[in-house]
């Protein structure tokens, strides 16, 4: 027996409905990663030396093509601050800066799978690294503990199962005797939400050396999301249409068997 029009209207129906909730399908990650660098809290055990030392950098890829706009900056002594950002269309951006007492960073990817060059999925990244230091010598010889605090932000969403996204952040608090490291500690999280801590450690100094203490902030983000085209995608308009044509269909069907009992009886 053959399918009614209405049947198969229905099956049309429901099958651009589905095509449309995946098309539309998008996935996002966001990261942020900051380091307080108080380096005041030192004063009383530290002499600190003019030089002031950072390097910031930040990277955004589409579908793996690694984007141009990469910076960076060492050796830095004086003002104004600098910030660097990356950028591929709007799909990933990664940003990365520094303030006199802080390391800083973010990065944001979209993918959704439209447009991609490179099937059978669009594969978006973005990153940010941020490295504050300064040069000190203790007042005196003895023990001194270093400890600086941290905030770290993940976001993740996605609206299909076949799509993936992920985070990543690491803090890390280094110390420096020539290019040895002397002491240190790290922070890592692919976790979702945020995350307060503090990196840190307790180390022996000699007043007669000269030490460098560096903060450094990374953060990433990826998302994926299988190649899908717009063309399947149905226009609002049309949509309304296709209902109206259903409840038409509806109606005449149920006139036509109204009048068709009405004359049986």
């Amino acid at each position: 027996m053959k399918k009614s029009n209405l049947t198969k209207a229905l099956i049309i129906f429901f099958a651009l409905i589905s095509s449309s909730q995946f098309v539309q399908a998008v996935a996002i990650s966001d990261t942020s990663a900051s380091l307080t660098l108080d380096w005041e809290s030192l004063d009383s055990l530290v002499i600190w030396n003019d030089g002031d030392f950072k390097y910031n950098g930040a990277d955004a890829n589409l579908d793996g093509v690694t984007d141009s706009n990469y910076q960076s900056e060492d050796g830095w002594t004086g003002s104004p601050v600098l910030s660097y950002q990356a950028q591929v269309t709007a799909d990933a951006t990664g940003n990365a800066g520094t303030t006199m007492t802080s390391a800083n960073v973010s990065a944001h990817a979209r993918a959704d799978g439209i447009g991609t060059t490179t099937p059978p999925a669009e594969d978006v990244s973005a990153s940010g690294t941020s490295h504050r230091g300064k040069t000190f010598s203790p007042i005196s010889d003895g023990e001194i503990t270093f400890s600086f605090d941290y905030l770290i932000s993940h976001a993740l969403s996605k609206d299909d199962i076949s799509e993936g996204n992920a985070v990543y952040s690491h803090i890390a608090l280094n110390l420096m005797l020539g290019a040895v490291n002397i002491g240190s500690d790290l922070f890592t999280s692919g976790n979702v939400g945020e995350i307060t801590g503090a990196v840190g450690f307790t180390v022996d100094l000699l007043a007669a050396n000269t030490y460098y203490l560096e903060g450094h902030v990374y953060s990433s983000a990826s998302a994926s999301s299988p190649q899908q085209t717009t063309e399947s995608i149905p226009e609002p308009a049309t949509v309304a249409l296709l209902v109206i044509g259903l409840a038409g269909l509806g109606y005449r069907r149920h006139h036509s068997n109204s009048g068709h009992s009405s004359i049986l009886s």
